[in-house]
């Protein structure tokens, strides 16, 4: 991993998190997923929701799929 490559599942790791936890999302899907969840889990915290971004972002690179990554 090079590090453009690096900066860029960065960036996409802090939005997913931060569309996740804060946007309504298409169709209002995250914030019913929310509503959903008791205590809203890991959808309302932006630090936990960005670990998860980030390590599926991480492991989907150590896949075939890194060039659609």
């Amino acid at each position: 991993m090079n590090p453009l490559d690096l900066l860029i599942v960065s960036l996409a790791a802090f939005y997913a998190a931060y569309a996740i936890t804060r946007t309504h999302g298409p169709f209002r899907l995250f914030e019913r997923a929310r509503a959903g969840l008791p205590h809203g889990g890991v959808l309302t915290c932006f630090y936990c929701a960005a670990v998860w971004a980030a390590l599926i972002a991480y492991a989907a690179l150590q896949t075939p799929l890194a060039a659609l990554v």
